[in-house]
């Protein structure tokens, strides 16, 4: 109950207000060391389609300049895909502020950024 109670940010998720959040956001961002993203479309190169918002770009790159400024490793990024999913790599536009993932995960197969096909 409490979450439909939260306002939705413009992004339409709901989010604390600012009162609820009594400590400080960036303390709370230091001790992220997973995030799990959804997406719309993923390819094997784990490049990332969303919804065209920039919510989790926005939010990785928040993250990225927190965990930087405190000399601390960014935390892995995982995206959750179905098999139907996953795209071939050209066919995802990415833009300079698009964020590659460490990993995208289906049902039978993990995907590695870092790996050197």
């Amino acid at each position: 109950d409490q979450l439909d109670s939260f306002p939705k940010s413009k992004w339409g998720i709901p989010e604390p207000p600012e009162e609820i959040l009594s400590v400080d956001q960036n303390a709370i961002m230091e001790c992220i060391d997973l995030i799990l993203l959804p997406g719309v479309a993923f390819d094997a190169k784990c490049n990332r389609l969303g919804h065209g918002k920039g919510y989790y770009d926005s939010f990785l790159s928040r993250l990225e300049a927190v965990k930087a400024s405190r000399h601390l490793p960014m935390a892995s990024t995982v995206g959750m895909s179905l098999r139907e999913q996953l795209i071939a790599h050209h066919i995802i536009p990415m833009e300079e502020h698009d964020k590659v993932l460490d990993l995208v995960v289906t049902a039978d197969q993990v995907y590695d950024s870092q790996e050197r096909i």
